[in-house]
């Protein structure tokens, strides 16, 4: 499939999708792009198709013409860093905002997130994830995933009472207030990877968690945040792939917390992930639902072995 040819001068916003074997949500998150209310001729579709083996190739032809600027780059299957690098480095325009293949963005994600760089301190933003599922697990990930938020936001102290996947917006948010927390369909500022390099290959995951405590170390730099629901979160995976993906994020997480301690919130010998389980698990005790809280059991099991083996590989 040849590219379409970039006008760099109108483009501001390069959209990067890196992707691996998820066409159906891929299809879903391209039509959410097409129903934005930013005008079409401003921005730039880069999809980075990791090797995927199903049908993400038709999925991509189905599109391809309907945007007015669309790239696709196909690789062999490198990892998600990999993926996002090789968008970043084709990416035209002045902001470049990364969005995982299984989001489904709001009409008003990009009109809402441009106007934020007119501020010229701002680096980076992102916005509150929603969901547009209610299994026990989606509501899991929801929930992990604003916790993040809210604690980069008020600390542990003012998390309000539990109810299991719902963590509403938190409130009286001023504006331009910086978190450490990215990820979530985040938008950023291109040069930022000519000052600071690209992200870490060698992560499975929690490369963007990575590049938020590298910039954060060296320049300060953090995310800032937009307090709406800008884009949902479809459902990636079933119970065994969602444990897989627990020791991924408990192993890298274990090494981002080596590289960066004493810095990150945590010491190296306690596991970010291994935390917000245990956590969950007793507020789930806590409000009476024991078939939820031993649901967690494979989860915490999981991310404690990953921990382990984590430390002895360190």
């Amino acid at each position: 499939m040849p590219e379409k040819t970039h006008l760099e001068n109108t483009i501001q916003l390069s959209i990067v999708i890196p992707t691996y074997n998820k066409a159906d949500f891929l299809a879903l998150l391209l039509e959410s792009l097409l129903q934005q209310d930013y005008p079409q001729h401003l921005m730039d579709i880069i999809v980075v198709d990791d090797g995927s083996t199903d049908h993400t190739a038709q999925v991509i032809d189905q599109f391809y013409h309907q945007f007015k600027f669309f790239t696709c780059i196909r690789q062999p299957n490198k990892g998600i860093g990999a993926a996002r690098n090789a968008g970043v480095k084709a990416a035209s325009a002045e902001f470049i905002a990364f969005l995982a293949d299984d989001y489904i963005l709001s009409p008003f994600y990009c009109s809402a997130l441009i106007p934020v760089f007119n501020d010229s301190t701002v680096t980076a933003v992102r916005s509150y994830p929603g969901s547009v599922g209610n299994t026990s697990l989606e509501l899991l990930e929801l929930y992990q995933i604003r916790l993040s938020i809210w604690r980069c936001l008020y600390g542990t102290h003012k998390i309000p009472n539990f109810r299991f996947g719902d963590l509403p917006l938190p409130p009286h948010i001023e504006p331009l207030t910086e978190i450490i927390s990215w990820g979530g369909a985040a938008m950023m500022r291109r040069s930022i990877f000519e000052k600071f390099g690209y992200f870490d290959e060698a992560l499975v995951t929690g490369e963007d968690t990575e590049y938020a405590y590298r910039l954060a170390v060296k320049a300060n730099i953090r995310m800032h945040f937009c307090p709406a629901v800008l884009f949902n979160i479809q459902f990636r995976t079933g119970f065994s792939a969602y444990m897989k993906r627990c020791y991924e994020y408990a192993f890298n997480g274990e090494q981002i917390a080596r590289e960066y301690h004493p810095y990150t919130a945590h010491p190296p010998r306690t596991n970010k992930l291994y935390r917000k389980l245990s956590n969950m698990l007793l507020i789930l005790c806590q409000n009476g639902n024991p078939a939820r809280a031993a649901m967690m059991a494979p989860y915490l099991l999981s991310s404690r072995i990953a921990a382990a083996i984590g430390k002895s590989r360190g």
